[in-house]
């Protein structure tokens, strides 16, 4: 469920309730899986006496990005890798997309920002433990809670995955069940090389064991010219992952009944992601759309 940017100064209280309600309401995500995937933080913070500006250090921003006042009253949810790092953040007053601005006429926002310099990464976060068990009864298999929930689903190829875009999705699945993977988006699994070939990104390549089976959650756009890159991308991503061994499918749904996988379970349920319809990402000649 899409909340819309505002420039409105809030409160780390106010903020807090509002990423809560997007999170856990909107976006119908466990509140056990939101209190261990994100951390809600603010720009300037005391520790020992010391200053520490947690956002800026969170995606390695230089400090005089942002002058003071605007330092003073940030507000950020970050989203939280298992290993510590974060993956993305959400900052209370988004900056300006100069260039959706420039490109679209009207003023548009930056909905996340990414760590600079962090390239193309997955969303690995921590797992709570009933979520654990939840996964690890599904297919028969045992789960302790002080293992690494990512080295074990990568040492049991038997364990389906789901890909989607964007952190909300990917906990909102996982807050279900299912072992989601999300990335910045359909793009963002594969990377192209100095001789035009493309390449799996290291992230998403270590869960490629052969027969494992990956479903493709990628939002249900409206719009054809949308549609035709977004199908261009899975073909991609598909010959890569199929190339590794895989068996991949792509998920789809009435995009009426919600755009991305979030919306769909906010607004439908959770049976209606268990009755979305999957088709191969490739035909029996190993071609997909035209990437």
């Amino acid at each position: 469920m899409s909340f819309p940017a505002s420039t409105k100064q809030l409160t780390l209280a106010e903020f807090t309730h509002q990423i809560e309600q997007e999170f856990i309401s909107g976006s119908e995500i466990a509140p056990a899986l939101y209190a261990t995937a994100t951390r809600i933080v603010s720009d300037t913070e005391q520790q020992f006496g010391e200053a520490r500006y947690p956002i800026h250090e969170a995606l390695n921003w230089r400090l005089t990005r942002f002058g003071q006042s605007a330092r003073s009253t940030m507000n950020a949810v970050l989203l939280q890798q298992e290993s510590g790092e974060t993956w993305q953040a959400k900052l209370s007053t988004p900056r300006v997309d100069q260039k959706k601005t420039e490109k679209k006429g009207t003023t548009h926002y930056q909905k996340y920002e990414t760590p600079v310099g962090n390239g193309s990464r997955a969303f690995l976060p921590p797992i709570p433990l009933d979520i654990r068990q939840k996964i690890a009864q599904r297919f028969n298999l045992e789960i302790s809670d002080d293992e690494s929930f990512w080295q074990w689903v990568e040492a049991h190829p038997e364990i389906d995955i789901t890909l989607t875009e964007g952190g909300k999705k990917g906990l909102s699945l996982l807050s279900g069940g299912e072992v989601v993977i999300a990335l910045y988006g359909v793009n963002g699994g594969y990377h192209k090389l100095l001789n035009d070939s493309r390449q799996l990104i290291s992230d998403l390549a270590r869960f490629c064991q052969s027969g494992r089976r990956i479903t493709f959650a990628f939002d249900q756009d409206a719009e054809r010219e949308t549609r035709q890159r977004v199908d261009i991308a899975q073909g991609r991503m598909g010959r890569l992952l199929a190339k590794a061994g895989c068996e991949v499918e792509i998920a789809q749904w009435d995009g009426r009944d919600g755009k991305g996988i979030d919306d769909l379970i906010a607004n439908q349920g959770w049976q209606a992601w268990e009755r979305q319809s999957l088709r191969p990402c490739l035909s029996p000649t190993g071609r997909f759309g035209n990437g």
